[in-house]
């Protein structure tokens, strides 16, 4: 080194001062250049290098605090989309998310999530305090954590790892200038030191000193002038310079502080301001909400942060408001104001005021939304209850007028106008006693008005004038309206016009005593006429008479011509009926097409003849009514007071008894009573009463006839016929019942009784090894009008499992002809069942070849009054063949009923008769019985069909 160092020290001893003083000055000058980039270069990479670990720091803080939610609640996918947005930031590698335990929750690679962190580093991670953290750092790497916090307990760790490309290229960048500088410099130090010579030496040092107190941040410092040269004049710059930046600097902390003032002032306004404030971005997603705003929304500040609006506003008035906020983001309009619902966190609605206004300038796209929200649903819902309360004003049918306190008319609604005549303009500012009728006397008003301003309210009836001078009853109702001071303001009066109420009234008094149809009194009208008759005839001693008066067959002009046309005849008979009678005789509608009179001028037996003949005589005349001519003739029942009995009610059912009598002996007649007819009335009556629910009860049976195969001699099916066993009467014959039922409507129920009971029994006899062909039975007339006769059928098909066809429905030729048209619809509706028909008792009536011809029949019955004639009389037995012929025309089998000889039996299996059944061949009898019978029967041959068959009862 000494030897390198002494020919560098001989050449500066042999250089001029001079020289050496420039030398020196430039190298001096080099030297402060050099000391002067480097610090620079220092500054700037230890600046680079601390923005890079407060990003990494920034980043690691921010993923804490917005992934702590979803961590509590252990939400992956939130986690995720949390670490998502932290990882898109520049110079991120990765993000994750650490348990306590070392287990990674969540990563922006998916595939470390769920594995353990196992380096050193993070091994000591988790021992560390809950305090950011640097885990690792390099040249070129930082990875940062942050704890992830619920209150005061730690959840996990938050780390973020950034590459430092960006400071690695901020230093370079700096070392480059720094040598750009350190070579101009050193250019400059020649120039200048050949310039100055030696007296630079001094102030060039101050310089120096001057640069270090700076570097050191004393900006106090000050050179002072040293002389008039450009060294003094570089002095004075330099301590301009400072003095310049020690003022910009304190300018600087004074604004730092006045904004920090107003930042203080404007979070105080903001937090207590009366109205809810949220600041959003441009896409409508809460960034900021006020307190005020979160207590409106039912929501906290934290939760409603992040949010969007359209989470939060009701579906309708969102598409509403959507072109406005569309308008508001892209600049066309600067603020707006509307109203609109919005859903609380409870779930309820409410109705807000909205201020919406961009946080750019006018014209530009808005950067950001600030809206002022105040709660008006009270105000909504008094505004609704207003606009309901003048609807009902304006709607209801009740008038309605209001006066100010001085009796003074200031409203009135359009039902007033309706009821009074008056309209509007013409009662506005008068007093309502212009619709006073007088009928009420000055003291009843006295007295309406002493309890209107005693109570407050007042209701009751008054007659009131409409505009036309027409008087009519009112139920009005007062009310006095005061201020919140107590003092009256109004008078609210509501009116009822009780017109049309006291007319309907009028109307139901006379309804509730007569007749609607014919408007004759009714049986309660009749009841008190008659007893009045009574005492009357009690008190004078003179004989009354009540006759009993029935329209005979009338039922068969509803059933063929329907009821209306029946109602018609009901008319026109009352009618009839009153002009036959005198004008005082009670004449009364008891029910149906019964009617009651009561004779109390004349009711000598004599008197009862001649009122009973004419009315016979005069109803055989007949009726025209909807282009038919119809003759309607009378039964009638007569009952004597005091003989016969001495009350309304008995005289009313001795004569009603009377009449039945009458009916009995052929009808268009009339019959006394006497006493051997009460005991019939009670016994049919006994008997109706018993025979309503006897299917109920199980009193009901059903037998079964068989019906052979006249070429077989095989068992072609049953008849199925039912019996009632009363418990007290015994077995009551079908003679006595069936008509009964017919007549009081319970035909229909013992008709579903015997469908249900006889479609089970065939399939009960089939799972005991009988397989009986088919079974018959019998429709009445109340079935075939019955529109769910059908689904009945079908409803006792399914529950028994029994095949349609299996099954027989019987008509009567009556039945059929009585309304033929609906006869073939009926059955041709019950054909896609699959049941087959035949017409039971053929050749009594009156039946059209035409209508058999177009009905899905299948058999026809030869009824047993002419099998009876077989042998005995050659037209019976001509009609037989004559229907057998008919039958094979139309494609039918036959069968005959009543068999009970074998000549019969063979002159029909001779004739071509397919089917036969009566006693010959079995009684009706159970279904156990005819199970014995016939299980284990042969077969026969067509030639012993009769003989062989097994024998009746």
């Amino acid at each position: 080194m000494m030897r390198l160092l002494r020919p560098l020290l001989a050449w500066w001893r042999g250089i001029s001062i001079r020289m050496q003083l420039m030398l020196g000055m430039a190298a001096s000058l080099a030297l402060c250049v050099s000391l002067l980039a480097w610090q620079q270069l220092r500054t700037q990479s230890e600046l680079l290098r601390a923005q890079h670990l407060a990003q990494a720091r920034d980043l690691a803080g921010a993923l804490a605090v917005s992934a702590a939610p979803w961590v509590m609640a252990d939400d992956l996918a939130g986690m995720q989309e949390v670490i998502a947005s932290v990882a898109q930031a520049s110079e991120v590698r990765y993000a994750m998310l650490v348990s306590l335990q070392g287990r990674v929750m969540a990563h922006s690679q998916a595939g470390h999530t769920g594995r353990f962190m196992s380096d050193a580093a993070s091994r000591a991670l988790l021992a560390q305090p809950a305090r950011v953290q640097i885990v690792a750092a390099s040249e070129t790497f930082t990875d940062m954590a942050a704890p992830v916090m619920a209150g005061a307990r730690q959840l996990g760790w938050a780390r973020v790892g950034m590459g430092n490309e960006a400071v690695q290229r901020g230093v370079e960048q700096a070392r480059t200038q720094a040598l750009w500088m350190l070579l101009l410099a050193l250019l400059l130090g020649g120039v200048v030191a050949v310039l100055i010579a030696d007296g630079l030496t001094r102030g060039l040092q101050r310089l120096v000193d001057a640069l270090d107190q700076v570097s050191l941040g004393q900006r106090g410092f000050r050179l002072g002038a040293q002389r008039h040269n450009e060294l003094g004049r570089l002095g004075e710059g330099f301590d301009s310079m400072l003095g310049a930046l020690e003022r910009r600097e304190t300018e600087s902390l004074a604004a730092g502080a006045a904004l920090a003032e107003s930042e203080q002032r404007f979070r105080a306004l903001f937090e207590l301001a009366a109205v809810g404030v949220a600041q959003t971005d441009a896409q409508g997603r809460v960034e900021r909400v006020n307190q005020r705003c979160a207590q409106i929304l039912g929501w906290s500040q934290v939760d409603l942060c992040g949010k969007a609006w359209r989470e939060l506003a009701d579906p309708q008035d969102l598409v509403r408001l959507q072109p406005q906020l569309e308008a508001l983001r892209e600049g066309q309009i600067h603020e707006f104001e509307t109203e609109a619902r919005f859903v609380r966190a409870d779930g309820t609605t409410i109705w807000l005021s909205l201020t919406v206004a961009s946080m750019g300038a006018e014209g530009v796209p808005a950067p950001g939304i600030v809206t002022v929200i105040q709660d008006i649903s009270s105000r909504r819902a008094a505004e609704e209850k207003l606009r309901q309360a003048a609807s009902v004003f304006e709607s209801t049918s009740e008038a309605i007028m209001l006066t100010d306190a001085q009796a003074r008319i200031v409203a009135v609604n359009p039902a007033f106008t309706q009821i009074s005549g008056y309209a509007e303009a013409e009662v506005l500012g008068r007093n309502p006693r212009l619709m006073q009728s007088g009928r009420q006397s000055p003291g009843f008003y006295r007295e309406l008005w002493t309890s209107l301003l005693h109570t407050g309210r007042w209701h009751g009836e008054i007659w009131n004038r409409r505009k036309s001078g027409e008087i009519f009853p009112a139920w009005v109702t007062l009310s006095v309206v005061k201020n919140e001071r107590g003092e009256v303001t109004n008078y609210v009066s509501v009116l009822n016009d009780l017109s049309l109420m006291r007319e309907a009234q009028q109307q139901l008094d006379h309804l509730s005593g007569h007749d609607a149809l014919t408007s004759l009194p009714n049986r309660t009208v009749f009841r008190e006429g008659l007893q009045q008759a009574i005492e009357r005839a009690r008190r004078d001693g003179r004989v009354l008479a009540m006759i009993f008066v029935d329209l005979d067959r009338f039922k068969n002009v509803n059933d063929t011509l329907g009821h209306p046309l029946g109602d018609e005849l009901l008319r026109s008979a009352s009618q009839r009926l009153r002009a036959l009678l005198p004008p005082t005789t009670l004449l009364a509608r008891l029910g149906g097409d019964e009617f009651g009179l009561v004779l109390d001028d004349d009711a000598s037996v004599h008197g009862c003849l001649a009122c009973a003949q004419r009315l016979l005589l005069d109803f055989e005349r007949a009726f025209h009514i909807g282009g038919h001519a119809l003759v309607v003739t009378l039964s009638l029942g007569i009952s004597l007071f005091p003989e016969d009995a001495s009350d309304a009610d008995t005289l009313v059912r001795h004569a009603e008894r009377a009449m039945y009598e009458a009916k009995t002996k052929g009808r268009n007649a009339y019959q006394f009573f006497e006493p051997g007819l009460a005991a019939g009335v009670l016994e049919r009556l006994m008997m109706e009463t018993a025979l309503r629910g006897a299917a109920g009860r199980g009193e009901l049976r059903l037998h079964f006839q068989p019906q052979i195969d006249l070429r077989s001699g095989a068992l072609a099916g049953v008849e199925a016929l039912v019996r009632w066993q009363h418990p007290q009467l015994g077995l009551v014959s079908p003679a006595q019942f069936i008509p009964l039922a017919e007549e009081v409507g319970l035909i229909s129920e013992i008709g579903d009784w015997v469908l249900q009971q006889a479609c089970a029994q065939m399939v009960a006899w089939e799972a005991q090894g009988l397989r009986v062909p088919r079974i018959a039975v019998n429709l009445s007339v109340q079935q075939i009008e019955d529109p769910q006769h059908m689904a009945r059928v079908a409803q006792a098909l399914a529950h028994s499992g029994l095949a349609g066809a299996r099954l027989e429905l019987e008509v009567t030729e009556s039945l059929i002809m009585r309304q033929p048209e609906q006869a073939q619809r009926h059955l041709q509706e019950l054909l896609s069942l699959g049941v087959e028909f035949a017409i039971d008792d053929f050749g009594t009536g009156h039946s059209s070849l035409a209508y058999l011809r177009r009905l899905p029949l299948h058999r026809l019955k030869i009824d047993q009054s002419f099998v009876r004639d077989i042998g005995e009389d050659s037209g019976g037995e001509a009609i037989v063949h004559a229907v057998i012929a008919l039958a094979r025309a139309l494609g039918l089998h036959t069968v005959a009923e009543g068999v009970e000889q074998p000549h019969q039996a063979e002159f029909l299996r001779q004739a071509g008769c397919d089917t036969v059944q009566g006693y010959h061949f079995g009684r009706p009898m159970p279904a156990a019985q005819l199970l014995e019978r016939w299980l284990d029967a042969p077969a026969r041959a067509p030639s012993d069909a009769a003989p062989a068959a097994p024998p009746g009862p």
